[in-house]
């Protein structure tokens, strides 16, 4: 590792909070903190870092995460949203965690939160493709108590969502139909 490799202590200013982690262990366990952090970067010479669209609960469990070396598992999820922690491991590039919450959330998707949790993920649609199909499934056979949900009436105000939503069910027919299979 070059003399530019990440090192000493860092205070990420988190919802209010502040949280302390180690430059070194970031950057050897994620692509995101080592480049973010390397000397060059203003984070890399920064005592404080700001996370501005994080809660510190969600923020802390990417921290834990990271730290476990991804072996933390469901008590991640005890303080922190698994929607909000999917999020964030998007954008922080970390694939196992973020396989980790789309598992967590597939776990409890509900008739109730199944349209919340779709509108909120349509941004990552691509990164979370067993979630989306998932959200899918839960609405088929469904659509009279769906349509007829206040979460449908939030979804219908992005038109993005609904574009989204609509494709995924066409996706999902056609994989239906070159497999076989029925819902």
């Amino acid at each position: 590792m070059g003399s530019d490799f990440p090192s000493g202590a860092v205070c990420f200013a988190v919802d209010g909070r502040k949280l302390q982690a180690d430059r070194f262990l970031l950057a050897a366990r994620s692509e995101y903190f080592e480049r973010m952090l390397r000397t060059g970067m203003a984070e890399g010479a920064a005592t404080e870092v700001a996370i501005p669209r994080a809660s510190a609960p969600a923020f802390e469990a990417v921290l834990r995460f990271i730290y476990s070396a991804g072996q933390a598992g469901q008590t991640l999820f005890e303080q922190a949203d698994p929607l909000e922690v999917l999020h964030l491991s998007v954008e922080f590039l970390l694939e196992d965690l973020t396989r980790l919450c789309e598992w967590k959330l597939m776990q409890g998707l509900t008739l109730d939160n199944v349209l919340v949790t779709f509108g909120s993920v349509v941004s990552v649609r691509s990164q979370v493709p067993a979630l989306v199909k998932a959200c899918v499934e839960r609405m088929q056979g469904q659509m009279r108590d769906v349509v007829g949900s206040e979460s449908f009436t939030e979804l219908c105000r992005s038109q993005t969502a609904v574009r989204e939503l609509l494709l995924s069910f066409d996706e999902s027919l056609a994989w239906a139909d070159r497999f076989g299979h029925a819902f």
